[in-house]
């Protein structure tokens, strides 16, 4: 899909359904720009969620990667964010 892998602007979103975080890990870091990921989960609620967000940061080639949400209001926390509702 042409808006995944080109550079875009304007607000833009580009979602694309994956079978496993192993295929979301691929497809994410088959890019030659790489700037941000938004990872979206059920974290808050559920430990097992958050977890694997903590794995996937680990993976991902990208300089900041944003927990359910992708904005400029979020708390840095080592080499992630994570969404003010978890606060």
């Amino acid at each position: 899909m042409e808006v995944m892998m080109e550079e875009t602007f304007g607000p833009v979103v580009g979602i694309q359904k994956v079978s496993s975080d192993e295929e979301a890990v691929k497809f994410m870091n088959d890019s030659p720009y790489g700037l941000t990921a938004s990872v979206w989960t059920n974290a808050e609620k559920n430990e097992a969620s958050q977890e694997a967000f903590l794995k996937l940061v680990d993976e991902l080639h990208t300089g900041t990667v944003f927990l359910n949400r992708y904005a400029l209001f979020a708390v840095y926390c080592g080499h992630f964010f994570i969404s003010s509702a978890l606060l």
